[in-house]
């Protein structure tokens, strides 16, 4: 009997009654209840290391996207309540309230190309999974640039800080 072989009712009859294919099947039938309660352990053990991914990709989206965004609020804010008024100091005020918002538009982009990632590594095409990886590297990228805009950002809202201290001290008095 070749793998090709039809199995017809007469073949499978006398298989039926062949000696021991009872303990056969039972053989066969637990290895295959084994190997599949096995197979179902390692996608659980990866499903649950997955998810992990996930909710920590997702938690410095989103983290970055609050940050960043809370950061130009509360720039806005502090700006306006200093009151101001050296152009230097608005400047930079507005390099890092730009950088900011960058930053924050950066996270959303980030959080855009990640679901075309996951999407495309969904469909389990050759062709696709390509291109899954290349969009997962442009959010990666796009999350780091993001991260050092947030970092610059918080260096020129220094810069802008230290500014409107000083324009607001006459050097020289009476002129």
């Amino acid at each position: 009997m070749t793998p090709d072989t039809e199995i017809t009712p007469e073949l499978l009859e006398h298989l039926l009654k062949t000696e021991g294919v009872e303990k056969t099947l039972r053989l066969f039938t637990d290895r295959y209840n084994a190997i599949t309660e096995r197979h179902k352990a390692d996608v659980d053990a990866w499903k649950s290391g997955f998810d992990a991914v996930i909710t920590f990709a997702e938690l410095a989206v989103k983290s970055l996207l609050l940050l960043c965004g809370g950061a130009a609020v509360a720039l806005l804010s502090f700006a306006g309540n200093r009151g101001a008024t050296g152009q230097a100091s608005l400047d930079a005020y507005a390099t890092a309230v730009a950088l900011f918002g960058g930053a924050a538009g950066g996270s959303v982009a980030t959080a855009g190309f990640s679901y075309l990632a996951q999407s495309s590594f969904n469909s389990q095409k050759s062709g696709w999974l390509l291109f899954a990886e290349w969009l997962r590297t442009i959010a990666i990228i796009i999350w780091f640039a993001s991260l050092v805009a947030f970092g610059y950002g918080v260096w020129k809202a220094s810069d802008a800080v230290t500014l409107s201290r000083w324009e607001h001290i006459e050097i020289l008095p009476g002129k």
